[in-house]
């Protein structure tokens, strides 16, 4: 699926395209907004390439240690495939490679959220 739209290039539009939709979305911007835009881009692009299958072995590992203690919710998760298929959509991804995608993504679901926490379900404050 990788080389069906392209290479890095239009991969990597998708991934500046997302980037700014998590950045300027109310629920999802606390989690990017101390992180260089480098930085945020780098981790987006590894997303995107789990989506596709395109995963080291250790990845799950990264993905447990990473979001650990986050606060991540179901709600946090929900708008992050929102914003991801959006961008999907608007690069003119086929619905049915957008739906593995975030199928593939899905996969990771368990990992990520934190079903403990009670911080976060509401709207961020900061700009």
């Amino acid at each position: 699926m990788y080389y069906r739209y392209g290479d890095t290039d239009f991969w990597s539009a998708v991934v500046n395209d997302f980037h700014e939709k998590i950045r300027s979305d109310p629920l999802l911007r606390r989690y990017f907004c101390r992180r260089s835009q480098a930085e945020v881009q780098m981790i987006n692009f590894a997303i995107l390439k789990a989506g596709l299958g395109l995963v080291d072995s250790g990845y799950e590992d990264v993905v447990k240690y990473a979001h650990q203690s986050r606060g991540i919710r179901k709600e946090h998760l929900d708008r992050f495939f929102i914003c991801l298929k959006s961008a999907l959509d608007q690069a003119n991804v086929l619905p049915e490679d957008a739906e593995t995608i975030i199928a593939n993504l899905s996969n990771y679901s368990s990992l990520l959220i934190d079903e403990t926490s009670s911080e976060g379900v509401e709207e961020d404050e900061e700009s």
